[in-house]
């Protein structure tokens, strides 16, 4: 099976269990709330690398200013998620 068809059968299947179980389930809130925030940690990474690359590539000072504001804009909010 492809992993595509896997993640979209895990989003169904943990929809599904939100929906007919509700709080039954809520013991499964804080593992499921580790995994995204483990996710955005390596996610975030890897787009300003990528956008730090991309720029440094394309030589462009127009870009490079860009990419500065991206990376200000996508480094602030997840700098303020972390206190909850």
């Amino acid at each position: 099976m492809s992993l595509s068809k896997q993640i979209l059968i895990g989003l169904v299947a943990g929809l599904a269990v939100g929906l007919f179980f509700g709080e039954r389930v809520s013991f499964l809130e804080l593992p499921a709330r580790g995994f995204v925030q483990l996710i955005q940690v390596t996610v975030l990474p890897y787009v300003v690398g990528s956008l730090i690359a991309g720029s440094a590539r394309s030589g462009a000072k127009r870009t490079a200013s860009a990419c500065s504001l991206c990376i200000r804009a996508s480094s602030t909010p997840s700098l303020g998620s972390s206190s909850r």
